[in-house]
């Protein structure tokens, strides 16, 4: 199985396999497009959604900008589903749940469920 191993950027602390891939998500789902020096096109238009209204039509918008940006810059997955909820434990926070098939191991079958705080 691959192993994968990063930092968790509010701890220091390492980071490794599906913890490390949830902050991978975390940090392409809120970086802005444009917004890194040498790879400009990286991230996702969900920062642009931040002050919107919580409706049907931000929730559709929100979900889109996701699924491109996962699809361009996360090979490890194949995305089954994606929702978006507020956080129960944080006001004005949501929460966004993947539900995907990891791609980067031979027996990763099973879906795998992530959620990301956003």
């Amino acid at each position: 199985m691959t192993q994968y191993i990063g930092l968790d950027p509010s701890t220091g602390l390492t980071l490794t396999d599906t913890t490390q891939l949830a902050a991978s998500l975390r940090t392409l789902l809120t970086t802005p497009i444009g917004s890194r020096l040498m790879r400009r096109d990286y991230g996702s238009r969900i920062p642009d959604l931040i002050d919107a209204p919580l409706n049907p039509a931000t929730l559709l918008r929100l979900t889109a900008a996701a699924y491109i940006a996962l699809r361009r810059w996360e090979p490890r997955l194949s995305i089954t589903r994606i929702t978006f909820e507020a956080s129960p434990t944080t006001p004005g926070r949501l929460v966004a749940q993947l539900t995907a098939t990891r791609t980067d191991t031979p027996t990763a079958r099973a879906p795998t469920l992530l959620e990301i705080a956003l």
